[in-house]
């Protein structure tokens, strides 16, 4: 039986059922089972088409990265200094966490997130932060040192890579596993980043 075609999209209505029963019963609860039922098609269907765990998380991690991508662009588009464009950077990156929280949180410690990309093609290869969400964090950084309204780095894409990382990560840890409110974590979220930019007007 051939697998799925993974250049072609997988139905939206699995797709939503997956991010559905993801936000219900973690990663470890997503079953091709419960999805197929959230989704009204019988597990033999999705086997048929070559549709299995591994393929319904992919194209779950795409579609998150998108969403993550589509975010930021308001943000990176818009008039002001890089502190003032990463004050509407952070709020617009965290409002989609919400709505992945649990996916993001099964994939923290994995190659799988939609943050991360592997670089080599050996199992001990790098596994770096994806461009997308890396380079905007380094060209705010690039830019507020130009404006002044952040500190020099001595390495722009390393410091861009720690601080996408720790804030974004930091957020999801204290609204998933502490419950914090929104406000509580993005404000713990923010005091990281604020911390590792150094601000300087």
């Amino acid at each position: 039986m051939p697998g799925h075609d993974h250049s072609q999209p997988l139905e939206a209505r699995i797709l939503d059922a997956a991010i559905q029963v993801i936000g219900a019963f973690g990663i470890d609860g997503a079953t091709v089972d419960r999805v197929a039922a959230a989704a009204g098609r019988s597990r033999v269907t999705l086997h048929r088409r070559g549709i299995g765990r591994v393929e319904i998380l992919e194209a779950v991690a795409r579609r998150v990265a998108m969403e993550f991508e589509a975010s930021i662009v308001p943000a990176l588009s818009a008039p002001g200094t890089a502190a003032e464009r990463f004050d509407s950077f952070w709020p617009a990156m965290f409002d989609t966490a919400d709505g992945h929280l649990q996916f993001l949180a099964g994939l923290f410690a994995g190659s799988e997130s939609p943050f991360h990309r592997q670089v080599g093609g050996t199992q001990e290869a790098e596994i770096a932060t994806d461009a997308r969400f890396a380079a905007p964090v380094e060209r705010l950084l690039r830019d507020g040192e130009l404006d002044g309204t952040l500190a020099p780095q001595v390495d722009p894409h390393d410091a861009a890579t720690v601080m996408f990382n720790a804030t974004m990560w930091t957020y999801v840890h204290f609204r998933l596993a502490h419950r914090w409110s929104r406000d509580r974590a993005s404000l713990a979220a923010r005091n990281v980043f604020d911390g590792l930019a150094r601000r300087t007007g």
